[in-house]
């Protein structure tokens, strides 16, 4: 099921990279709230915030790096539709549970942490960071060209 474009990707494979985002997430958070709990006197509130925002930017990644694996192009936008479909889970699940808190973090770790993993698979692919760079000015030259006339 590899190397298909990106509009013929089935929603289960999105389901599954953002269930996999999901689970790690709860998983971290999970083992350091009992690691705060167990050995930290005081809990420091933004030190949870940060915790949460990490968690969520690491487990989008993941999930946003295994999707973009599947298509050949456009790695990064599959990355950030994983991430929002992982988003979508979470806010679910957040309503059933009667709390927002962590909302604000949870939208902006996840999706940024699957565009993050969908460049990362990106960067992989192409082996080289400087044919990457190349590639972006040469796009960049291109459009500025094109409206000087």
């Amino acid at each position: 099921m590899s190397n298909i474009d990106e509009e013929e990707l089935p929603e289960k494979i999105y389901l599954a990279g953002a269930l996999t985002s999901f689970g790690i997430a709860n998983v971290i958070l999970i083992i350091t709230d009992f690691l705060i709990n167990h050995f930290m006197v005081e809990r420091v509130f933004i030190l949870l915030f940060f915790e949460a925002f990490i968690t969520f930017l690491i487990s989008g990644s993941l999930a946003g790096y295994f999707v973009a694996s599947k298509v050949t192009r456009r790695y990064e936008r599959v990355g950030i539709k994983t991430g929002f479909v992982a988003l979508l889970i979470n806010i679910i699940l957040m309503i059933f549970n009667r709390t927002m808190m962590g909302a604000f973090w949870a939208i902006i770790g996840y999706t940024l942490g699957g565009g993050l993993g969908g460049f990362i698979y990106r960067l992989r692919k192409e082996k080289s960071i400087k044919a990457l760079i190349l590639q972006i000015f040469l796009r960049k030259l291109s459009r500025l060209r094109g409206k000087e006339i």
